[in-house]
């Protein structure tokens, strides 16, 4: 229960400090680049839902990485990114979390499932605020509502680092509503490599 609430507070809190303008964006999903451009964007049962507008929280890094090390065997990715403008400013969030034993492998396709505490652990999370409603909702991929993550090309050297890729996945939020998440893409710069 307090996980959720701090997500509530922490989207809540991320809408209020974005101070950027719905006509700075594009209104179209980002082309598929690899070279760091940045962007993100997906769709959400059709509706365009775009990396529009910051978490402004120095704390939360949009994409973090650590390479296996002597605490842990494994390697961890963290992928997020929010649009304060889908729906009409009432915003949403993607966030893809991977965890893997092995090397993550450019171009292999990862199945996005259930996520748990385990060291080979990958999973989807769509978020966002109903137009006219105080509920956030929540849904993630599970062991029926599944996708696909494949990452095209990381660079986790030189002055930016970044990663790029492909993912869908279907989102279940728990109260029997699955929503689809298609034709995602991602070429976002790495603010923490550890």
């Amino acid at each position: 229960m307090k996980t959720k609430i701090v997500i509530v507070l922490f989207v809540c809190l991320s809408f209020i400090n974005c101070s950027e303008d719905k006509d700075d964006f594009p209104n179209e999903l980002p082309a598929f680049t690899q070279e760091g451009k940045d962007t993100a964007g997906c769709l959400v049962d059709g509706e365009l839902v775009l990396k529009r507008g910051t978490r402004n929280l120095a704390a939360l890094p949009e994409v973090s990485i650590s390479k296996p090390a002597s605490d842990r065997n494994f390697w961890s990715l963290n992928i997020s990114f929010l649009d304060v403008f889908f729906n009409e400013r009432s915003g949403a969030s993607i966030d893809i979390i991977f965890k893997s034993e092995d090397e993550i492998i450019i171009d292999q396709p990862y199945v996005l499932e259930e996520f748990s505490n385990t060291n080979n652990s990958k999973a989807a999370l769509l978020s966002f605020n109903p137009l006219g409603e105080f509920s956030i909702i929540d849904a993630k991929t599970n062991l029926n509502s599944t996708g696909i993550l494949t990452i095209t090309k990381m660079k986790l050297e030189g002055d930016v680092p970044f990663i790029a890729g492909t993912f869908d996945f279907q989102a279940n939020s728990g109260e029997g509503r699955v929503f689809s998440v298609t034709d995602g893409r991602f070429d976002l710069k790495i603010d923490e490599i550890n």
